[in-house]
């Protein structure tokens, strides 16, 4: 099985599928680490190189941006708060890939996480943090016999983290509750305490969570009612639903795809309120500011937003493209012109129908 496992994380090229069982198989198999160890950084350092090198190259790239967020000793310490990533990285991104070359630039695209969740916790919490969650982690598990089969669960979960999100997913803290539950205590109290209050309590621990999660999941299908008419085009319809939705859930989701439909109904100013509200700042929010600017005919802050986004997303055409129309119903002719020949002279990273019809546009208009 183990074979099988590893012949397919190395035909779909996956290096984290890869350091996952490397790691599991350490763990499981200790005589043998060295040559575990080897063969593996061996495979990795291939699939690197000879295969996914922009993907290697990207999220060196991307690593180094996250790093830069925290700028001072306090955010170091502390963190720069809950949503601190999502406020600060597309825009620490825009900032330092003006200062990269060209092929640099071409690899980023829109980031929410920095594929790290230790790093995601340590911009979000603080270095502080990590440490006393270490500690505690240590402390807890100090009177724990943790099993082969335990420890090599415990390690996949580690390597995934280190490369991606695993635990944005039940099924990982399914695996993390398993791995540290289902252990023996090195100290072992001589009284059995009875069955029946241990039961009662966890039912009762167990109940506070699912009474509060109605609320959520009441939120939740109120939210994906209103995006599924959104969609459609029924936006008065979808407003709706946004206003049932409790203040309390107002996520940065539910911010954004109400601003989406107060727009699409034509409510323009509102949807601007909407948008003040929110401190996420990423390729997809600086477009859809831009796009709300623009139908209020305020064409100097619509192309703010789309050069911002722009910034933050070198190769995507559809904010150069924004820019273009802002130009030409602005009657600003020199920027006109000038993004029309960015936009011909492009290089494309992933065609598409629209890419092509976007240049094709352009490229008539400057026939006309």
């Amino acid at each position: 099985l183990i074979l099988v496992i590893v012949g397919y994380a190395i035909y779909i090229k996956s290096r984290t599928i890869f350091f996952a069982i490397a790691l599991m198989a350490t763990v499981l198999y200790k005589k043998r680490w060295l040559m575990i160890v080897g063969i593996s950084l061996f495979v990795i350092i291939c699939l690197s190189i000879f295969y996914k090198l922009d993907s290697t190259y990207g999220r060196i790239t991307i690593l180094n941006i996250a790093l830069s967020i925290p700028d001072n000793a306090w955010e170091i310490i502390f963190g720069v708060g809950e949503n601190g990533f999502a406020e600060r990285y597309m825009l620490k991104q825009s900032e330092i890939l003006a200062n990269l070359d060209c092929e640099t630039q071409y690899l980023a695209d829109n980031i929410n996480h920095p594929l790290n969740d230790f790093i995601y916790m340590y911009i979000r919490y603080g270095l502080g943090f990590c440490v006393l969650a270490i500690l505690l982690i240590k402390g807890a598990c100090k009177n724990h016999i943790i099993g082969k089969f335990n420890t090599a669960i415990l390690a996949m979960l580690f390597a995934f983290a280190c490369v991606s999100y695993p635990f944005r997913y039940p099924i990982s803290w399914i695996f993390l509750a398993f791995a540290l539950g289902c252990n023996e205590f090195g100290i072992h109290n001589e009284k059995r305490i009875p069955a029946l209050p241990i039961g009662a309590v966890i039912f009762v621990l167990a109940t506070i969570p699912l009474c509060l999660s109605y609320g959520v999941w009441k939120n939740e299908r109120l939210l994906y009612d209103a995006v599924g008419r959104s969609m459609l085009g029924k936006n008065e319809s979808a407003l709706s639903y946004y206003n049932k939705i409790d203040d309390k859930f107002c996520g940065e989701k539910v911010i954004v795809g109400h601003a989406r439909a107060e727009l699409g109904a034509g409510n323009y100013r509102a949807a601007l309120d909407c948008m003040e509200k929110l401190s996420l700042c990423d390729y997809e929010t600086s477009l859809l500011k831009g796009e709300i600017f623009n139908a209020l005919l305020d064409y100097p802050r619509a192309i703010q937003c789309f050069e911002l986004a722009s910034k933050m997303c070198p190769s995507r055409f559809i904010p150069l493209y924004e820019i273009y129309n802002a130009a030409c119903k602005s009657n600003d002719i020199e920027l006109r012109e000038r993004v029309r020949t960015q936009i011909i002279n492009k290089d494309i990273k992933v065609p598409s129908s629209k890419i092509y019809q976007i240049i094709n546009y352009v490229s008539n208009e400057n026939v006309q």
